[in-house]
C-alpha cells in the first residue's frame, strides 16, 4: 500500500487530534517503516507505530465510519496509542 504510506509521509511537522477527546499531537517523523508522534500533554515521550500496523488498519477500517480506539485496541492489544492512531487513519480516510 504505497500510496497509504505516500499520504501518511505528508502528515510529518503536522499537528493533530485524538477523535474523542480532542488531545492534540504531533507528527514528528515518517520514517520508511514507522511514523513517530508526540502527544501535547505528557513529559514529551516519542510514540509510534509500525508501517505494517498502520496500513493493515487502514486497510480494515471503512470509509463511512472512523476506526474507533477500541477497534485499534482490539488489534493492537500491546499498544498504549490506540487513540493517536486511530486519528491518523481517520485522517488518511479524509484525505
Amino acid at each position: 500500500m504505497p500510496d497509504v504510506w505516500n499520504r501518511v509521509q505528508q502528515l510529518q511537522g503536522k499537528t493533530l487530534q485524538t477523535l474523542r477527546q480532542k488531545k492534540l499531537f504531533d507528527i514528528i517523523e515518517v520514517r520508511a517503516d514507522r511514523v513517530i508522534f508526540k502527544p501535547r500533554d505528557g513529559n514529551g515521550t516519542l510514540r509510534w507505530c509500525e508501517r505494517e500496523s498502520i496500513e493493515r488498519l487502514y486497510s480494515l477500517s471503512r470509509a463511512t465510519e472512523p476506526l474507533s480506539p477500541s477497534q485499534v485496541q482490539k488489534e493492537l492489544p500491546t499498544s498504549r496509542n490506540s487513540s493517536y492512531i486511530a486519528a491518523i487513519i481517520g485522517i488518511l480516510r479524509e484525505s
